[in-house]
């Protein structure tokens, strides 16, 4: 008996085998994979592609049942099969890591129709202001970092009702922070200025935040998730202050505007005139400038040092931090710049009172650390990655 039903399973099987043996994919979509697999040259990622076999059953080839449209993403290319009037709009752009130049395009802003969108252009060489359009995406992720964007930005945080995730690091963004409700926010390395909002407090699900390198000023918010960031999430914003940098002075330049408006500010701009020549005398010490200036020529005038010029305070300079009552740099960062050339200066050793010196993502910077850093009897950080710094680790680290 048990011979007799597998025998009639079998018979079954095959007076129906060509219906269950039809192609399932399309032949169009197959036409077109085929087109895909000759311009990349027949590579062996491809090797499963061929003519006697369903597409559906290909590596890196997903098949859903319905009409088709294609969409190659990094890792695997996706059939999709889906009635043209159900198919979604689009939910992710990412073209992240690429050579990519210009200017994000103004059609971009005709996206405000796709919610929970996710668009990451981060690592190329993307440049120009913002399309304002994109004020009216409803973006859920939005990645432009590293990149050379300028101009604001400040309209995501008030048109994105379900952002979650902005990073915007690393440009030349120049704009007033305002009001954010964020899980993940790094703005650091662009010119923003303003108060940081107190709404930041607030953030519950807060998970990531940096907006070091700016031009922020005023206190710094306390309470909520806040307080777990430490002070390198806040560095080199000349004007902030309180926890976790030090404590802001009784009369904050920037809490002083803000409270005195125009008139007041109009008025002590011109009260500042009356006696310019008593205001502008130079903080920088002369001998700290000076070094300043041989570490400039050494890496060859890079532009990463272009405000450095002997008309305008090192205080005033980016990429330095003075102390504010010695008015002593203690602080050096140089960043994310393939122009600066060469090995670190022996003049970084002619600044007494520095602190802090980070050599950071420069691929140009060669040689080892030099024995002049261990001249600076009060620095307390040194960061010194993404370089080809060679050589062994100096011993005079641990002394």
């Amino acid at each position: 008996m048990g011979n007799y039903h597998a025998l009639s399973l079998l018979v079954f099987s095959l007076l129906f085998s060509s219906a269950l043996s039809a192609e399932l994919c399309h032949p169009d979509d197959k036409k077109a994979l085929f087109r895909i697999k000759k311009a990349f040259n027949n590579a062996y990622v491809f090797a499963s592609w061929t003519p006697d076999t369903d597409c559906s059953d290909w590596y890196i080839v997903n098949v859903m049942r319905g009409p088709t449209v294609a969409c190659p993403s990094s890792s695997q290319m996706t059939v999709r099969w889906r009635a043209a009037s159900t198919t979604p709009p689009l939910g992710a752009i990412f073209l992240e890591r690429n050579q990519l130049t210009g200017s994000v395009p103004e059609s971009f802003g005709g996206l405000k129709n796709n919610k929970d969108l996710y668009v990451r252009l981060a690592k190329n060489k993307l440049s120009g202001p913002l399309p304002k359009s994109l004020g009216a995406v409803d973006f859920t992720v939005i990645d432009l970092s590293r990149n050379q964007f300028t101009g604001d930005a400040s309209f995501f945080f008030r048109g994105s009702k379900g952002l979650q995730d902005v990073d915007l690091s690393r440009n030349k963004f120049s704009f007033n922070i305002g009001e954010v409700t964020l899980i993940i926010f790094d703005l650091s390395h662009n010119k923003i200025y303003g108060t940081l909002p107190p709404s930041l407090a607030k953030l519950s699900n807060l998970q990531q935040f940096n907006v070091s390198y700016n031009r922020l000023c005023g206190p710094i918010p306390t309470g909520g998730n806040l307080d777990r960031f430490d002070k390198y999430r806040y560095a080199h914003n000349k004007r902030l202050c309180g926890s976790p940098l030090p404590p802001c002075p009784i009369t904050n330049n920037c809490q002083m505007i803000s409270i005195m408006g125009n008139y007041h500010a109009l008025s002590l701009l011109f009260f500042s005139l009356l006696f310019s020549s008593g205001l502008s005398a130079e903080l920088c010490h002369p001998d700290d400038k000076k070094a300043l200036f041989r570490i400039k020529k050494a890496f060859n005038n890079a532009y990463e040092f272009a405000s450095w010029t002997p008309d305008t305070d090192c205080c005033d300079w980016y990429l330095v931090k003075c102390d504010e009552k010695t008015h002593r740099i203690i602080s050096l960062s140089v960043t994310d710049d393939n122009k600066v050339a060469g090995p670190i200066p022996d003049a970084v050793g002619d600044l007494p009172y520095l602190q802090e010196i980070g050599f950071i993502n420069l691929p140009k910077l060669v040689g080892p650390i030099p024995q002049a850093i261990a001249r600076l009897k009060y620095l307390q950080s040194l960061w010194v990655s993404h370089t080809n710094i060679t050589d062994p680790i100096p011993g005079f680290l641990a002394h």
